[in-house]
């Protein structure tokens, strides 16, 4: 051995038993299972496009950019878009994001209807006096994100009827606050 001579004794060795293969299979499946389970957990199912659907397009800085309408599907999640501006891109459906269709403006309620119609109004026929103003918040720039002007924004509807119910909300709040107040008052 050491020095390429012979050894003169017996050296004891392991006899090495051939290991049993017929469970690899079934561990091999089972740890697959496994595996796509952990990864199925977060995995969310993609809105299939149709044509002349209205979307936005993903940036590659992260944001989203202006309206596109798909032309048609290339393949099962892959589709050719027209942006905005007029360019035909190929987009995979990850990167595109559909725009909910129009939704009618909410008829809104007015003020004293709803103060009459509480059980708490003192007297039929009070003239409350309440104003309600509702602005805008400014708009702040993040560098990450593209910014949507309003005058981009081609479907005006869904805004309109996002305030509507937004000034529904705050002449309901105003309605109950005057409730209570006269109902403390009358105390």
């Amino acid at each position: 051995m050491l020095f390429n001579r012979d050894v003169k004794t017996t050296l004891p060795a392991l006899h090495f038993t051939d290991p049993d293969h017929s469970q690899v299979p079934g561990k091999l499946c089972h740890q697959r299972h496994t595996q796509k389970q952990h990864y199925d957990r977060h995995a969310k199912v993609l809105h299939q496009s149709a044509i002349n659907d209205m979307i936005r397009l993903r940036h590659p800085s992260g944001g989203w950019s202006n309206m596109a309408m798909v032309l048609r599907q290339v393949s099962p999640r892959s589709y050719i878009v027209k942006s905005d501006d007029g360019m035909l891109l190929q987009r995979i459906q990850r990167d595109l994001l559909k725009v909910p269709p129009h939704q009618p403006v909410f008829p809104t309620l007015d003020l004293q209807d709803a103060i009459m119609r509480h059980p708490g109004t003192p007297a039929v026929g009070a003239q409350l006096d309440v104003k309600t103003s509702v602005s805008m918040p400014t708009q702040e720039v993040y560098p990450n994100q593209t910014c949507i002007q309003p005058s981009e924004i081609v479907n005006m509807g869904l805004i309109q009827s996002l305030l509507s119910v937004l000034y529904l909300c705050i002449k309901l709040t105003v309605c109950s606050i005057v409730v209570t107040a006269l109902q403390l008052k009358k105390k």
